[in-house]
Formats: structure tokens, sequence, C-alpha cells
């Protein structure tokens, strides 16, 4: 987190000199729903969605906790995360590990050590411990088939190479995903996250070949794959509310900055930087006359 919040500070100094927040998962949910995701159960999410206006999905109640935690999450509790100061949420849920470590945190509740970082309700980072049993991580993956084959899905395969460098004892190591495209929305003060997607336009004004021109623009931040609800949610492949980030408006109007462009060399600089190769031809067989070496008779 701490390598995360200076490397966000050097890309958005107007983030300010004031330290950035940290919040436990269960203290966000404590403030923003007056709920403690460690005891409690789908029935009382589901009756707290209803209190706060958020929309339960039918059968939604049939799901498993983690669901009705990511959807309280998604349509309450995000949308406050990080307003006015940046914040790093941590101590996720074991059930909630993925490739992270688990250990017992302060209050007895098994947590991951993995952490989220939000800007202006806007999720920007996810970070985590690496989990460095063998044995673990492929009960996991099997865990997480089995997950799959419940909901109708595929099961995905087993990352051996993985699971082959923990047995050779991969050593203690921690990785960061980091929103790059929504990092420089707020650096540039854009407003959607295709302006800042690179490669849609090249040099000189060169068109892009054909299939990567017709291919659709990166979808808005706020959106994800998957049919629409009537109230603008999304649907993901198991029927359930997807992931939907809400817009980087407000975030951007906080930390957006000027870009400022490099400024033009000077004539006298360019003209120092002039070679003779790229000058006329006489100039050029000058050039090449005078640096040629001397052949020995």
């Amino acid at each position: 987190m701490d390598e995360v919040e200076s490397f966000v500070r050097d890309l958005l100094p107007a983030a300010g000199d004031v330290p950035f927040a940290r919040k436990t998962y269960r203290k966000v949910f404590l403030d923003a729903a007056e709920v403690d995701p460690f005891a409690t159960s789908v029935a009382e999410i589901c009756a707290v969605c209803e209190r706060l206006g958020v929309a339960v999905p039918a059968g939604f109640e049939e799901g498993s906790l983690d669901d009705a935690l990511d959807l309280l999450l998604v349509w309450h509790v995000e949308p406050q995360l990080g307003g006015g100061v940046p914040l790093f949420v941590y101590d996720y849920p074991a059930s909630q590990a993925a490739l992270a470590q688990v250990h017992e945190g302060p209050d007895s509740h098994r947590t991951a050590q993995r952490f989220e970082f939000y800007v202006e309700g806007v999720e920007l980072a996810n970070g985590y411990h690496e989990l460095l049993d063998a044995a673990e991580q492929r009960t996991r993956f099997e865990q997480a088939n089995r997950t799959r084959v419940a909901d109708g899905r595929a099961e995905l395969p087993m990352d051996a190479e993985l699971l082959e460098a923990l047995a050779a004892g991969m050593p203690a190591c921690a990785g960061v995903a980091l929103g790059f495209d929504r990092l420089m929305m707020l650096a540039t003060g854009a407003t959607e996250i295709g302006d800042v997607r690179f490669g849609w336009a090249l040099e000189g004004g060169a068109r892009l070949p054909h299939d990567l021109e017709q291919s659709p623009r990166p979808a808005p931040l706020h959106t994800v794959a998957g049919r629409q609800l009537a109230d603008g949610r999304q649907l993901s492949e198991r029927g359930q509310p997807g992931r939907r980030r809400p817009p980087v408006t407000a975030a951007v109007k906080t930390l957006a900055r000027p870009v400022k462009r490099a400024p033009k060399p000077p004539a006298r600089f360019l003209a120092s930087q002039r070679h003779p190769r790229n000058e006329e031809p006489e100039a050029c067989k000058s050039h090449e006359k005078a640096t040629r070496p001397a052949t020995s008779p």
C-alpha cells in the first residue's frame, strides 16, 4: 500500500500531502451500511439492500454470502469510498482471498491479505500477498471449478506452472494490479475511458488496420458485459448483477489537473542537433568525404 500511494502521488499531485486513508473491509461496511460482513447472512444483506434502496433480483436470497456482499458493496458502499481522500480497503473475508494469503485478523476473523484502492468511488488497484502453499492453492482452484460447474459454467484449466513454482519454493512476494487507464483519466481530466486507451490513433494520421478499426471502442467504465436490467444494472452470466463501476466524473473533478505539454526546443538547439545526413545531398557527400577513414597505400 505504501508503494502504491507513493506511485499515485507522483502522477496525481493534486492528491495533496494528506496521507491516504486506510480502513478494513469490515469497517467500510459498518460505516456505510451498518452491517458486519463477518457476522451476517444472505437474508440480512438482502433486507439491508431493500432498506437502502438497492434492488435485489428475484431468487438472489439463494445465492452465496459473497455474492450478497458484492451486491451491497457495488451499489451502496463503493460509491462512498475514497471521497475527498483516496482510500485503501484491506482485510477482505478469507472466502475472497483468490491467490492471496490468509491470516488471523485483529478481530479474530480470518482475512485475506489483500487490498483495493479507491479514489472518489472508483477502484484503481487490487493488490495481495501471494499465497505460497501449493496444496492450498490447488484446493482453491478445485473449489473454484466446483462453483463454476454448479453454476453451469465450464471448468477452468488448472495452472500447473503456478502450482509447480509454489511446490518448488517460490519466495515471498506480493503483486498489485493497477488500472492505469483509470489513473490516466484522473491525471488528464478525461471523462471517458476510451479517451486514454492506447492504439486508437497512429502518428501522422495513419489509419488502423481494418480489423482493428472496425472493432468497438472500450465500454464505459461503469458498465460490464451482459444483459441490462430495466434500472440500468447489468446481469452477469450467472443471472446476478455484475460489478458496475460508478462514473468517474466526481473523481475527475477532484483530482484532474491540466496536462503540461513539453516546450518546443529553441531553434539553436535544433540547429545543433542537425546532422549532415539530413541536409542536401552535396552536404552529405562533403561530410562523408571528411569523415571517411584514410586508406593505406
